[in-house]
């Protein structure tokens, strides 16, 4: 992982944990599953590892995202008040979610945003200049418990089509 400079913006975009099957079309409340909960301690421990702590938080009110969340800022010792619950995340297009950063106090530096597929890859593609989905991860889809890790110069009002650079990206499903 490359070394992050402190002048800048840290987005860390984390898909929820492996959550269970949807039950008669409820996909808002599905819960993690076992290995989901698994996945989401060793993305909050990996992030503690190499000090990834967010200054705030914004997560979907999904079950599964509030889960991953929970387990994830418990790992990382964030105060609650440092997480907003933002409804429009759950079924968000581009849009929504660029507005939901667009409205993070500039002072906060690190933010983390949960929440799902495919809103997320599209956010993901739409700040970097190579699509990830294409280019590093061979077609695949953002798992669930994937962590990536995007720097900027800019604050959050001033995200523009590639304005980001990766810094990583952690599956959940492959750390020990």
């Amino acid at each position: 992982m490359k070394k992050i400079k402190d002048n800048r913006y840290q987005l860390f975009i984390l898909r929820h944990g492996k959550a269970s099957d949807e039950i008669l079309g409820r996909d808002f409340e599905r819960s993690l599953i076992d290995k989901g909960i698994r996945q989401a301690e060793k993305i909050g421990e990996w992030m503690s590892s190499h000090d990834l702590k967010p200054d705030f938080v914004l997560t979907s009110p999904a079950t599964r995202a509030i889960m991953t969340t929970e387990i994830v800022t418990g790992k990382l010792n964030i105060e609650p008040q440092k997480i907003h619950i933002a409804s429009q995340i759950y079924e968000a297009d581009l849009a929504t979610l660029l507005m939901m950063l667009a409205n993070c106090p500039s002072q906060y530096r690190k933010v983390l945003l949960v929440g799902h597929n495919p809103s997320l890859e599209y956010l993901v593609d739409h700040l970097l200049s190579k699509s990830i989905t294409r280019e590093v991860m061979n077609n695949d889809h953002l798992l669930p418990a994937t962590l990536v890790h995007l720097e900027m110069n800019s604050d959050w009002s001033q995200l523009t089509s590639h304005c980001a650079q990766l810094v990583s990206i952690c599956h959940g499903k492959f750390l020990p």
